[in-house]
């Protein structure tokens, strides 16, 4: 049964989940995002205005209402930073699989991830350097700018040394 459910899960392009909770949360996720959730969101809050005063009075309506929106407010934090967690590890192993599949690419910054914010810093002067030789060696190409950023990175290594 289970490979003729990923057999067909394949063929339909649809996700796999490895829990019931993970698909209920997946679901959760799509229908707050889709436009008709906003509209029908709207649609509630103006029923409330309209019928909450008169059924319950001024008071009891804001409280009802107060304690809706403060619960699914708490739920949608952990939703949301659940969908953005997932997405960002995805994005990541992408990002990985890029800089590990080309030769060219540095590998020390495929755990950027988990390195301390002052290697972090390192990473990005690192790049601003090439990014600045690259747009100042315009008629060169990239590797010419890489190769003279080498040139001084061993030169300041050296500088560093003989300190």
């Amino acid at each position: 049964m289970t490979r003729e459910r990923d057999e067909c899960e394949e063929a339909t392009g649809q996700p796999r989940f490895a829990t019931r909770g993970e698909w209920i949360a997946n679901l959760a996720t799509r229908f707050v995002v889709h436009p008709v959730s906003h509209w029908l969101a709207a649609a509630v809050v103006v029923a409330w205005l309209v019928a909450g005063p008169l059924v319950l009075g001024w008071t009891e309506a804001a409280d009802a209402i107060e304690q809706v929106v403060a619960g699914l407010s708490f739920l949608m934090l952990f939703l949301l930073q659940r969908s953005q967690s997932k997405d960002t590890l995805a994005l990541q192993l992408k990002l990985d699989e890029l800089i590990a599949s080309n030769p060219a690419a540095s590998n020390r910054v495929l755990d950027a991830e988990d390195v301390s914010e002052e290697e972090l810093e390192m990473f990005r002067r690192h790049f601003a350097l090439l990014q600045r030789l690259s747009r100042e060696a315009s008629p060169l190409t990239q590797e010419d700018a890489y190769r003279r950023h080498e040139e001084e990175q061993r030169v300041r290594r050296r500088g560093r040394s003989e300190e």
